[in-house]
């Protein structure tokens, strides 16, 4: 189900994953960071902190600017890594990554009205267009370095076993009972209405004798429920047969994963929030916008990244399983990240940076 709140997803320190890879090993200005033979020189580091603040500008306050510094450092730092690993194991950029190279700085140009215009932005942060050249092109070395390193014929090509681990550790399995407190408007097609604009579904209150019939309902399960002694499995999905009003209930028998690695800023908010801090055998009541959710905590079945009943759920699982074994990997590397020049590194604050509106691929 989807939700109505939208809310701000988890700032991951993995730039190498969410976003372009942010940095460049430009061959003049004052090296700032190294790593290995790779550096990274003022000019790009103050421009990649520009893109990095107007990314942040939406959530930046004066209480948190100095923590998104430091994510924008640390996702710097990581992206160093990337192309140090990279040159360090020999590898070679395809011809395919080139042109995506020259694409996307004639897309900038284009955009930008020429390429005087283009120099003239980048000059904004004392760059040029052979350093953002630069940029991109190891932003393209991180990503052949990630499948070379797990891609489908991956050196470290992932196994069933740590896959399996994963989805334990990363997923929890819920059976739900919902009863909704407010009536859905609906299409020709009895399908309820998302508002994309108001990330909520669309409905209207219940008059008083509806909504006290569901508020009975529910007054039902939840003694049921709280019963003492609790409540089997078993019984749960016997309550969910009688009970539950959620339209998309059929469509998974084997109940829904939740993963800790998923953004569900479109989703009801309460609902993966409580399954994720949920033990086995928990039973949970949340209440929504919609309505009352009644919530079972169930075990994960092994292989449920497998199941096609649950596809629904992993979509992305492989891509997840990689981004974690990568951040691990490169993560274990930033120690061996070495500042070259710290006066004036320190000279550097997130606060004066001009941001980065329109100087951006990806």
């Amino acid at each position: 189900m989807k939700k109505g709140l939208k809310r701000l997803t988890a700032l991951l320190l993995i730039a190498i994953l969410l976003c372009p890879c942010l940095f460049a090993c430009a061959d003049t200005g004052e090296p700032l960071l190294s790593y290995k033979n790779a550096k990274i020189t003022e000019d790009v580091y103050r421009y990649w902190m520009a893109c990095y603040r107007a990314q942040f500008s939406a959530m930046e306050t004066d209480e948190n600017r100095d923590r998104l510094a430091e994510i924008a450092h640390a996702n710097i730092e990581r992206s160093l890594v990337c192309v140090g690993l990279f040159d360090g194991y020999g590898l070679t950029l395809d011809t395919a990554a080139r042109d995506i190279v020259n694409a996307a700085i004639e897309s900038m140009e284009e955009s930008l009205g020429g390429r005087e215009a283009l120099e003239e932005a980048l000059s904004v942060w004392g760059m040029d267009i052979n350093g953002l050249k630069t940029a991109i092109t190891h932003e393209q070395k991180a990503a052949a370095l990630r499948e070379y390193l797990f891609g489908e014929d991956g050196v470290y090509a992932i196994s069933e076993e740590t896959a399996e681990e994963y989805c334990q550790n990363s997923y929890s399995r819920v059976y739900m009972i919902f009863i909704p407190y407010v009536d859905f408007e609906t299409d020709a097609d009895g399908n309820r209405i998302f508002d994309p604009v108001t990330q909520s579904y669309r409905y209207k209150a219940k008059s008083e004798p509806k909504l006290a019939v569901q508020e009975y309902r529910a007054g039902l399960v939840r003694a049921a429920v709280t019963a003492e002694g609790g409540i089997t499995q078993a019984a749960f999905l016997d309550l969910v047969k009688e009970y539950n009003e959620d339209e998309s209930a059929a469509s998974y028998e084997n109940g829904y994963f939740f993963s800790r690695d998923e953004d569900y800023s479109t989703y009801i908010e309460e609902l993966p929030a409580a399954a994720l801090s949920m033990k086995v055998g928990e039973v949970r009541e949340v209440t929504s916008e919609y309505g009352v959710h009644f919530l079972y905590r169930a075990e994960n079945p092994k292989g449920a990244y497998k199941d096609e009943k649950n596809a629904d759920f992993f979509g992305n699982f492989d891509g997840k399983l990689k981004d974690q074994a990568f951040e691990r990997l490169i993560s274990a590397e930033l120690p061996s990240v070495t500042v070259v020049n710290r006066e004036l590194l320190d000279s550097i604050h997130y606060e004066a940076i001009v941001p980065n509106q329109g100087v951006y691929w990806g």
